[in-house]
């Protein structure tokens, strides 16, 4: 991983604004709603999947594009979804010359997956594992996502044993950005 962080620049995937600070130890806004992962986190992450040259990994939550040539450059191929148009965009010109990688602008929550994954990344937290992608993970895939609510947050590894059962391993604690807009607790009536 350390090889692959000094020949993938950081700092090329960072707004303009905050390029002296690509690798401080913070996440970096994307825009008004999205953060770019600190570095620590980009590299514990893809070390601890794992990857092999045979992988296909889906991302859902492209944001820069940093992890996402992080994985290309270790895996077969990587589909990866960005819901917002801009971000999606801007992650496109990033990794144009990464030919093993897509990026969809569309929900990756909700997608039907044009390939069966190995790997699935959820690059921000959810509440609870999302079924409709799980369903499409290949046998013995592996998921790495951030599962909780603030203040409570586990970033989590799962291991698929077979088509049914996942193994967990809690790697550590964070707080980060949700994937999509939690729900809105009800309210308590008479």
């Amino acid at each position: 991983i350390l090889s692959r962080l000094n020949t993938l620049h950081r700092e090329a995937y960072v707004p303009a604004a905050y390029q002296s600070m690509a690798f401080a130890d913070i996440e970096i806004p994307l825009n008004a709603k999205s953060k770019m992962w600190s570095p620590k986190m980009q590299a514990r992450v893809v070390q601890d999947l794992g990857l092999r040259p045979d992988d296909v990994v889906v991302e859902v939550g492209t944001g820069s594009g940093y992890p996402t040539a992080l994985m290309a450059s270790l895996c077969k191929q990587v589909l990866s979804y960005e819901i917002d148009p801009e971000l999606a965009s801007q992650a496109r010109a990033h990794l144009a010359h990464s030919p093993n990688v897509t990026v969809r602008n569309e929900d990756g929550l909700k997608a039907t997956f044009s390939v069966k994954p190995t790997v699935l990344v959820l690059t921000g937290a959810i509440d609870a594992l999302p079924a409709a992608c799980v369903a499409q993970l290949a046998e013995q895939a592996r998921m790495f996502a951030v599962v909780g609510a603030a203040p409570v947050m586990r970033a989590t590894l799962f291991s698929r044993d077979d088509a049914q059962d996942f193994q967990t391993k809690v790697l550590f604690e964070t707080v980060i950005e949700s994937l999509s807009a939690p729900a809105t607790p009800k309210k308590f009536s008479l």
